[in-house]
């Protein structure tokens, strides 16, 4: 560098720091006044804080900002973008920390570059030797002007996004990715390690419920269900349970895991989840009976259509189905419990002259077999049911 040049650039650092003792006396509005962006793409939070230059009938690139030259990709200070974590940047390692943001414009395509001296005004004092990571992105040009320079972060997935820069009818985008699922697990593990033993059937439950949301590894996650269910019987960790198991394809259990969901749900008046979750949880179990169906052995086919029928009589708007399946039910075996579920059924279509009759035929089925579990659990609400249809079809 010359001594003209240096003169030059100390006058004008001089002057820049003057003006903001003067400045900084008086509250005014700045002409690029200070903005930020901040989000999250998976576990790693995003933060971008520049100033905001507008485009005022001006030519902007190759005029008010040259080409060839380090740009501020902002104004006033240097723009600065933060990460929480490593990111991998448009193919490159970025560790986490906060950078200053420098662009190199071209006519065909920009050098993007992240400093390390994040604290500095401008780009006067930007020293390549401090430079984090280095690429070229292809700027597109965008009928639509946007007067004010503007920063955006956007998700594309739950482990990757992408930095819109945006000014005038420039559009520059910048693609990252982020390792949510090494840093998720990681934190689940903790928890299992580290938190109150009353709670881990909670924890168990949220990783099994991430690892099938981010398409992790479906094994672990219908092993952390069943330890959450093991260890606390809960409308929702159930719900995860059965969604895991229908993921390994083991419809059987994933439908007695709905029934199990939709039953602690139903005993607890308190629960917001099982309310807001009810239509879904049945929803998804009616997908899980054909399938089971296909997987069970011909002996046990009439308990997975008992069981289709009990998750939809949960709800009043799938009785023709539930009504289908318990029938076949009942053409397979005749048990105290398939026959019930039948009469419910017909009692729900209107149809109390035949829920009578299928309730007693339940009853006398239990009465036959003083061992049968259902029955005896059941016997007075099966009399109650009868007593009530009966009048019913009287009147």
């Amino acid at each position: 560098m010359t001594d003209i040049k240096r003169i030059s650039m100390g006058f004008l650092l001089l002057c820049v720091f003057a003006m903001g003792r003067i400045t900084g006396q008086v509250n005014l509005p700045q002409q690029s006044p200070k903005a930020s962006v901040a989000y999250t793409i998976g576990l790693t939070e995003v933060k971008i804080e520049y100033g905001a230059p507008a485009v005022k009938d001006r030519e902007i690139w190759g005029r008010v900002v040259p080409y060839n030259e380090v740009w501020r990709a902002g104004a006033n200070q240097a723009t600065t973008i933060s990460f929480s974590t490593d990111v991998n940047m448009e193919g490159q390692t970025l560790r986490a920390g906060k950078y200053a943001l420098f662009l190199i414009p071209r006519e065909t395509e920009w050098t993007v570059i992240f400093n390390r001296k994040h604290d500095q005004w401008g780009a006067y004092t930007y020293d390549e030797t401090a430079d984090e990571i280095r690429f070229t992105v292809e700027p597109k040009m965008n009928e639509a002007v946007q007067e004010r320079l503007l920063y955006s972060i956007h998700d594309m997935k739950s482990d990757m996004g992408y930095i819109k820069l945006s000014w005038d009818r420039m559009r520059l985008f910048m693609r990252f990715k982020v390792n949510v699922m090494e840093q998720a697990m990681a934190n689940i593990i903790d928890a299992l390690a580290t938190g109150p033993q009353d709670k881990q059937w909670m924890v168990y439950a949220q990783g099994a419920d991430f690892l099938m949301q981010y398409e992790g590894d479906p094994g672990q996650a219908l092993d952390w269900a069943r330890k959450s269910t093991d260890l606390e019987s809960h409308a929702w960790n159930w719900h995860i349970r059965a969604k895991a198991e229908a993921m390994q394809e083991e419809y059987v259990d994933a439908l007695a895991s709905s029934i199990k969901s939709l039953k602690t749900g139903m005993a607890d008046p308190a629960d917001m989840y099982f309310k807001a979750s009810v239509d879904r949880i049945i929803g998804e179990a009616a997908t899980y009976v054909e399938p089971a169906i296909a997987a069970a052995p011909p002996e046990r086919q009439w308990i997975v259509y008992a069981q289709g029928a009990e998750c939809l009589l949960y709800s009043a708007s799938h009785n023709d189905q539930a009504l289908a399946w318990a029938v076949k039910s009942t053409e397979m075996r005749e048990h105290p419990w398939n026959w019930y579920l039948r009469a419910q059924a017909e009692a729900r279509s209107g149809d109390f002259t035949s829920a009578v009759a299928s309730a007693k035929k339940s009853s006398a089925l239990g009465a036959a077999d003083p061992a049968d579990v259902f029955y005896r659990d059941n016997q007075t609400t099966i009399e109650a049911a009868i007593a009530e249809w009966s009048i019913k079809h009287h009147e």
